[in-house]
């Protein structure tokens, strides 16, 4: 087992008798740094922050695909052995959404952030992206194609910091991509083993168990109404996070907690 889990103990009694809160970040590349705003929801749930393998430190699996990446943190949360609520955000949405359809996790709720799930979802990342892209983009992508290793691929995330962030929010966010232990490894095996993931939607239709999708109100990379539509599908209840990019939690922290903290605890 290669992913890395670190725990955060609330200091509410309360949150003893309550499914400890596990947090999956995105990419498949970027650790948890990326949500480490959400560490406000302590003070009402015992957290896990999940580094995926080649993340935050850890090392990368030797055969990186879609499946391997799965069973890798699945393998993580089932060493917890304890009832889990799993926060995933963007692509560790779809991952936190496949582990609770495939029911080997005691999976007690699930939150998904900024998640696509469909083609069609990335169908318009793709029109979204060429409507977008600049001649900052093109040199980043260029240089990343001519070597691919760690800073050129830092420097191409950040060249779409306007499809990740609001503008308040993207020198902030520049510069915690910055401190992020990312793996362009995990990026380039997953890109390319190209696994659809439509089927999840009638899973999670069927999965008795509170589903909440949070989704920002201005994120140019996969549009609230599109997100929105797909949520509904999979039996989500959803909620705008009105002003927010991609990186829902990350520019709108302090009503991302809210909405999470009220859905779970009502």
């Amino acid at each position: 087992m290669h992913t890395k889990l670190t725990f955060v103990k609330s200091a509410s009694p309360a949150a003893s008798s309550r499914a400890t809160m596990v947090f999956i970040p995105g990419g498949p590349c970027f650790s948890s740094e990326t949500l480490k705003e959400l560490e406000a929801l302590k003070d009402s749930f015992h957290l896990v922050f999940l580094d995926p393998p080649g993340t935050g430190g850890t090392s990368d699996l030797e055969k990186i695909t879609y499946e391997t990446l799965c069973e890798d943190i699945e393998a993580a949360l089932l060493s917890l052995n304890r009832p889990v609520i799993l926060v995933g955000h963007s692509y560790g949405g779809i991952q936190s959404a496949e582990i609770a359809v495939r029911g080997r996790v005691d999976v007690r709720g699930l939150c998904c952030i900024a998640t696509p799930f469909t083609v069609k979802s990335f169908d318009v990342m793709q029109k979204q992206y060429l409507t977008h892209r600049n001649e900052e983009m093109i040199a980043a992508e260029e240089v990343f194609e001519k070597e691919k290793n760690a800073e050129n691929f830092l420097r191409m995330n950040i060249s779409y910091r306007v499809f990740y962030f609001n503008k308040r929010c993207e020198a902030a966010g520049v510069e915690m991509f910055k401190r992020d232990r990312f793996s362009y490894r995990a990026y380039l095996g997953v890109n390319a083993d190209k696994k659809s993931h439509d089927y999840l939607l009638d899973g999670l239709r069927k999965l008795s168990l509170p589903k909440f999708a949070v989704m920002g109100g201005a994120d140019l990379m996969f549009p609230k109404d599109v997100l929105w539509q797909e949520a509904l599908q999979g039996g989500f209840q959803c909620a705008e996070v009105v002003g927010a990019g991609h990186f829902v939690s990350f520019d709108e922290p302090e009503k991302t907690c809210e909405l999470i903290r009220e859905f779970f605890l009502e």
